[in-house]
C-alpha cells in the first residue's frame, strides 16, 4: 500500500503475507496491540510498528525515527536505513538479530531491549541505552560508542571497523 500521506491503523491489522507499506510524505504508525505481520517492509518519514509475535523485517526506509515493539523474536531479510533514531524492543526471552550483512544496515542511533542481540552496522554505531539479557554481539564498519548503559547478562562481542576501529562503551 502506497500512500501521498501518512498511513496508521485504527485497529488490529493481521496480514499473512509481505506488507509493504510506503507513507510518501508521512509517518507510518502501527501501534494497535495484536497486530501481525508476515513480512515488514516500511518507508516513511517516521515509523512505529507493534507486533504481536515473530517480527521478519524486509525493508526499512526513513528520515526519521523508526520504532518497533514485537512480542517474539525480531529479524530481518532487507536493507535497514534509519537516518534518525531506532529502537527495538521485544520480550524479555526474544531475540534480535539485525545481521544482514554487504553493507545494508545504517542507524542514527540505536537503542535494543531483547534476549540475544546480534546487530551489523555498515557505518559508525552509536548506542543509546540498551540490554540483552543474555548475549550480545556487534559488527560495526565504523566506529562504536554509546551515550547510555549498555548492558548483557553473559556475553558481549564488539568488533568495529574489521577490528581496526575504536570502541568507547564507557558510559556502559
Amino acid at each position: 500500500m502506497t500512500a501521498s500521506g501518512g498511513i496508521s491503523d485504527s485497529g488490529q491489522l493481521d496480514v499473512t503475507g509481505d506488507a509493504v507499506l510506503v507513507a510518501q510524505d508521512g509517518d507510518l504508525l502501527l501501534s494497535t496491540a495484536g497486530s501481525n505481520f508476515g513480512t515488514l517492509n516500511v518507508t516513511g518519514n517516521n515509523i512505529d510498528v507493534t507486533e504481536s509475535g515473530d517480527t521478519n523485517l524486509a525493508g526499512v526506509a526513513t528520515h526519521g525515527t523508526f520504532t518497533l515493539t514485537s512480542t517474539g523474536d525480531v529479524s530481518q531479510s532487507g536493507k535497514i536505513a534509519v537516518d534518525g533514531d531506532a529502537s527495538v524492543t521485544t520480550g524479555a526471552t526474544k531475540d534480535i538479530t539485525l545481521d544482514e550483512t554487504g553493507g545494508t544496515n545504517n542507524f542514527g542511533t540505536l537503542a535494543f531491549s531483547g534476549d540475544n542481540v546480534t546487530i551489523y552496522e555498515s557505518s559508525n554505531t552509536d548506542l543509546e541505552a540498551s540490554s540483552a539479557g543474555t548475549a550480545l554481539t556487534i559488527y560495526s564498519l565504523g566506529n562504536i560508542s554509546a551515550n547510555g548503559a549498555v548492558t548483557s547478562g553473559d556475553g558481549t562481542d564488539l568488533k568495529a571497523n574489521n577490528g581496526n576501529g575504536s570502541i568507547d562503551v564507557s558510559q556502559a
